[in-house]
């Protein structure tokens, strides 16, 4: 039997403090808090937003409609890694949430997941699974960057696969419980912070992207074990705060892949990757302007986004096969 007192101390130390990074996204960022505060509040002991110097009213509007959020206020756009270490410097609870701003939490989402990272001291790291808005099935967990992701992505594998888990995902029993993973989706992890403090952190060579792949990856080196959870469900807003097809992005994306494998692999090995992926990224532009020549309206106007999208990764790997 617990008593009033051991109750207490659990209590505090089921709670949580929250991290929420925003850049420009203050409608976003308002329904974030609004889901923490209406469904999850019991367990939150402190909701911290890093603004990475939004333009628009981000901040006066948090300042004005949650007074008690702490707000750290960068001068400049320090990038996603750097905001989040700076964020959790202000965290004092045994597990910390680092979120983006454009997640919604389902009520109970939150008591969910830090009863099942609490049920084991060797969980690192874990996260839940993401869906669109509407409902629809989305990427929350991955391989990490490198030959084995290359390959697959050159015999069509992870198309099929994410193809396959879009249609069938609500019908079929895939990804219905907890499982160990590469890396999981950062726009949502609960991390253990003895677990983020060994690690010294999220590496802040990276600016945006990849920078969690980073991360998981030092977690399972150093014995951590990195949990998919797909029992709790968040609604994830993907790109609300960016535009995932802009050039620049689509940049910044690639070239942070590149960083890890330059990390992580030989240098063998990642002029390989570079090399696998430029193929793909040709195999894949000349499908889409096959497709685009017997398709009409919608589709004609999304084969042609994936002709620039593909035009643009093959670019940037070409750009970067002199390593």
């Amino acid at each position: 039997m617990i008593n009033n007192l051991s109750m207490d101390v659990y209590l505090e130390s089921a709670k949580v403090d929250i991290v929420i990074i925003s850049y420009n996204s203050r409608k976003l960022t308002e329904n974030c808090i609004n889901s923490l505060i209406n469904g999850n509040e019991s367990l939150i002991k402190k909701i911290i937003l890093v603004d990475n110097a939004s333009q628009d009213d981000t901040v006066s509007v948090i300042k004005k409609k949650y007074p008690s959020i702490e707000l750290i206020l960068n001068s400049e756009n320090l990038g996603y890694a750097k905001a989040v270490n700076i964020g959790i410097k202000y965290t004092n609870t045994e597990i910390v949430i680092i979120s983006n701003s454009d997640i919604i939490y389902p009520p109970g989402s939150v008591q969910s997941m830090v009863q099942y990272i609490n049920k084991s001291l060797e969980i690192g790291c874990i996260a839940p699974q993401q869906i669109y808005p509407n409902g629809a099935w989305q990427r929350s967990y991955g391989f990490y960057p490198g030959l084995k992701h290359a390959l697959m992505d050159l015999l069509f594998l992870t198309s099929f696969n994410n193809l396959f888990k879009k249609m069938f995902w609500k019908i079929l029993p895939i990804d219905r419980n907890p499982k160990y993973v590469e890396y999981l989706d950062g726009a949502c992890l609960f991390i253990r912070k003895e677990a983020f403090a060994q690690l010294n952190g999220f590496d802040e060579d990276y600016f945006f992207y990849t920078e969690e792949a980073d991360f998981c990856y030092r977690l399972n080196r150093s014995q951590w074990q990195v949990v998919f959870y797909p029992k709790v469900k968040i609604i994830h807003n993907r790109g609300g705060s960016s535009q995932s097809n802009h050039s620049d992005f689509i940049k910044m994306l690639i070239e942070s892949k590149i960083l890890f494998c330059k990390k992580h692999y030989t240098n063998f090995h990642t002029k390989l990757f570079i090399k696998i992926e430029s193929y793909h990224s040709i195999i894949m532009k000349f499908l889409w302007r096959f497709i685009s020549l017997f398709s009409s309206g919608n589709t004609k106007i999304k084969a042609q986004k994936k002709i620039n999208f593909f035009n643009t990764c093959l670019t940037v790997w070409r750009e970067n096969e002199k390593i």
